[in-house]
């Protein structure tokens, strides 16, 4: 009998329910989210034809549980809001763990998978530090803020102080993000560096959460970054068309490198955006529009082989 496992994961432990088909009782499982957790569950599973499991992205909570059984079984993770909606197709209003992991497992024997690859060790670690460089600005940006809202000499003495040390710590995370692209990928990093607008924490970024890049078509990045227009018909209405979904984080620092494109005088992007304007678009619209372009041409440069100078033209 074919079993279908869903997983709930919360920072401190892992609801597993156990779906075979409607007709049968659903069992359903708690487990500490650690690695000797992992190990019974993977224990439990074994003589069980598990054919799919899935689980959702909980900010990292899900690597340990998901990295152990990637080995294995094929497993699927999700974003948060695609197991929500699946709930609220099923008509499930109520949200618990053990809930939420039987709407998981019937999701894992209705969706076709998508299996997760476990990361390399230099992918991994490059992950890690765009993370924690990222988390550094963030603390910097803020410690600004106080630093312009404070009447304080004491305070504003403790908050210069700590703007010395966040910039030494960034400075310091740089020089490490520099040894961990070329570990990860120098060839690419370098043919990055090429597009104007693109520094290095964005090619780091770009390396490490965008590993697809140049793999596959234009449609299917744009999709997955989150930058895919979708019409919003319905009826007599004809709305302005939206972006949703994809990888937020990418997208932010696309965002970034759109921005900075479209200042440079030997970027393409620079004159699209005007033309976007002229002709009546929204300036969050023509920079979205931009963002699209810029992802569509290093993804046929990478894809094509070809320097910066004609992405588009292989």
């Amino acid at each position: 009998m074919p079993f279908y496992p869903g997983i709930d994961v919360s920072s401190k432990t892992l609801d597993v329910a156990f779906y075979t088909n409607d007709a049968a009782p659903m069992r359903c499982e708690q487990y500490p989210n650690t690695a000797a957790g992992a190990r019974k569950l993977l224990r439990d599973l074994a003589p069980l034809a598990v054919e799919h499991i899935v689980l959702e992205a909980t900010g990292g909570y899900e690597m340990t549980i998901l990295n152990a059984l990637a080995v294995h079984y094929p497993v699927t993770r999700i974003a948060s809001h695609r197991g929500a909606a699946f709930a609220r197709s099923l008509g499930l209003y109520a949200k618990t763990d053990r809930v939420d992991a039987t709407v998981l497992a019937r999701m894992a024997r209705t969706i076709p998978p998508r299996p997760y690859v476990p990361l390399a060790p230099e992918r991994t670690e490059l992950r890690a530090l765009v993370k924690g460089r990222d988390q550094l600005v963030q603390q910097r940006d803020d410690n600004r803020r106080r630093l312009k809202q404070t009447d304080s000499p004491i305070v504003r003495a403790s908050l210069q102080r700590i703007e010395v040390v966040l910039a030494k710590e960034i400075a310091l995370m740089d020089k490490q993000l520099a040894v961990a692209v070329s570990a990860c990928d120098d060839a690419r990093a370098q043919r990055l560096l090429e597009v104007p607008g693109i520094g290095k924490v964005t090619v780091a970024a770009l390396i490490g959460f965008l590993p697809e890049l140049g793999a596959i078509g234009n449609r299917q990045i744009s999709a997955l970054v989150g930058v895919a227009p979708y019409t919003q018909q319905s009826g007599r209405r004809d709305g302005p068309r939206r972006i949703c979904a994809g990888r937020p984080f990418i997208r932010r620092i696309l965002y970034m490198a759109a921005l900075a494109a479209i200042r440079s005088t030997k970027s393409p992007l620079r004159e699209r955006y005007r033309t976007l304007i002229a002709k009546g678009k929204p300036a969050k619209s023509a920079l979205v529009a931009c963002m699209r372009k810029l992802l569509v041409m290093i993804n046929a440069m990478l894809r094509n082989n070809t320097s910066w100078g004609a992405p588009m033209a292989a």
